[in-house]
């Protein structure tokens, strides 16, 4: 593993011990546990990999460093940031433990997601949800309501 910490734990006893917070002390589900340890086993590895023996002083170099390489692995800004938030709050709890003395990750910004286009209905689709000839006054009511939307292009949060 990379260096040796205070007191002579490995990073992974300190992933571990962390992990053990989340799912005894904050009540976090199994998969959520899973996944910040997914992660931070990921950055270890990197680290190792990397001979990056300065954990847990780690800076925001090797960070960004870090950033580049999930983002050369192709994957996406949610991911990227989904890493970085785990890696936060791992050091939050490394500081409170007494172990990390700031934060590197805390102004490092992920990658921005490319914001999706909202699908849009085809022409058979609107016609048959407007075809129908509601008898009922509130159906009469939400085919209107429906048509005024479609026809003025406003979304239901409008």
């Amino acid at each position: 593993m990379p260096g040796e910490l205070v007191g002579g734990e490995t990073p992974r006893t300190y992933v571990d011990a962390f992990i053990r917070h989340l799912a005894d002390e904050k009540r976090h589900s199994p998969r959520t546990c899973d996944s910040y340890q997914r992660d931070l086993l990921a950055l270890l590895y990197w680290l190792e990999q990397n001979n990056t023996d300065e954990w847990p002083v780690l800076t925001h170099h090797h960070l960004r460093r870090y950033v580049a390489h999930l983002s050369s692995r192709k994957l996406s800004g949610r991911s990227i940031a989904r890493h970085l938030s785990a890696i936060r709050r791992f050091y939050r709890y490394l500081l409170r433990e007494g172990v990390a003395k700031d934060n590197p990750a805390l102004d490092i910004r992920a990658p921005r997601s490319p914001k999706r286009l909202p699908r849009v209905a085809d022409v058979d689709q609107i016609g048959a949800l407007l075809d129908p000839e509601p008898d009922d006054p509130l159906e009469i009511r939400d085919l209107a309501m429906f048509e005024l939307m479609y026809s003025s292009g406003l979304r239901l949060s409008e």
